[in-house]
């Protein structure tokens, strides 16, 4: 008799551990399909931002010029560089631009990016020799599409999405 309860208690406890054992599977299953789940979202957030996002590429800089991301950047931008660019982007030869082009050619506050909807547009600031897409005088904005080269004094950018 006792080895029938001493058997019977060891098929329960067994039968106790395999289902702790399942739970605690179960459990960190969850939390790692939780975790992947997350990180899923949070790189299929910044990723369409990335791929799509629009740019302004120094094409071409004269000699004795320069192009400078402004704000927290303060970073020279060399030919070939990427620039992000967004609604609300200024260019000019000021520092209070976010794109600074040190051109004797630019005005101060030369160009602005800007939003309609989801379209990006630039448009010309009064600038004294006046801002060029596509070697064309802007004299109304003008929606910005890939491959535009975009003249700001003497220095060439061109903007890609």
């Amino acid at each position: 008799m006792r080895r029938r309860c001493a058997a019977s208690a060891a098929a329960s406890v067994e039968l106790l551990i395999r289902i702790a054992n399942l739970v605690f599977i179960l459990g960190l299953y969850r939390f790692l399909h939780r975790a992947v789940a997350l990180v899923w979202k949070d790189v299929r957030q910044a990723a369409p931002s990335e791929s799509t996002a629009a740019k302004l590429i120094v094409m071409e800089v004269p000699d004795g010029a320069s192009v400078v991301l402004g704000g927290q950047e303060n970073c020279l931008a060399a030919v070939g560089s990427h620039i992000p660019i967004g609604s609300g982007k200024t260019i000019g030869r000021l520092n209070d631009n976010d794109i600074i082009i040190l051109d004797p050619f630019a005005s101060g506050h030369h160009a602005e990016v800007f939003k309609d909807g989801n379209r990006l547009f630039i448009r010309d600031l009064g600038s004294l020799n006046t801002t060029r897409v596509n070697a064309r005088k802007l004299n109304k904005p003008h929606r910005l599409r890939s491959g535009d080269v975009i003249q700001i004094g003497e220095t060439r950018l061109v903007f890609e999405e």
